[in-house]
């Protein structure tokens, strides 16, 4: 059996690796807030780009063929954007990416937290229970032997 010493060391280590863990979870939510912020003003981009996509597309349709050189400018704007639009994409794809990893390690923390928890639970009902058997044994024995000589 364990002794009572042991059981409170690994009591508070276990407090010390639950309060790590909360705020790991804490520095998480944060970083995903973040991103979910800098996904939806991406996505944002990629509408309003593909709008403007559209807009010069219809403008190109409606453009004279003697209007070539001013054609040619709008054809080179609508490369522009859709780089870009293509580049917004990559990166909402790299986001969602590392949003469904960090929602993963979320879990896993989260499953890990309360493992940690009911392993808690259950050191301070063991450390409980060697309290208990200090105080009866103490009970049992004279008092003088709890008494400290200086």
């Amino acid at each position: 059996m364990e002794s009572h010493n042991t059981l409170k060391r690994k009591f508070e280590a276990n407090m010390r690796e639950r309060d790590m863990d909360f705020n790991r979870i804490r520095e998480l939510e944060d970083t995903l807030d973040t991103r979910q912020s800098e996904f939806e003003s991406l996505q944002a981009k990629i509408d309003d780009g593909e709008e403007e996509i559209v807009a010069l597309r219809n403008q190109l349709a409606q453009q004279d063929a003697d209007e070539n050189r001013r054609t040619t400018e709008l054809e080179r704007q609508v490369k522009d954007k859709t780089s870009e639009v293509e580049r917004l994409r990559s990166r909402v794809r790299e986001i969602a990416k590392q949003n469904a990893d960090q929602d993963l390690k979320v879990l896993s923390l989260t499953k890990e937290l309360e493992t940690r928890t009911v392993d808690l639970n259950q050191l301070d009902i063991a450390l409980e229970a060697k309290q208990q058997e200090l105080n009866m044994v103490r009970a049992l024995l004279p008092s003088s032997l709890f008494t400290m000589h200086y």
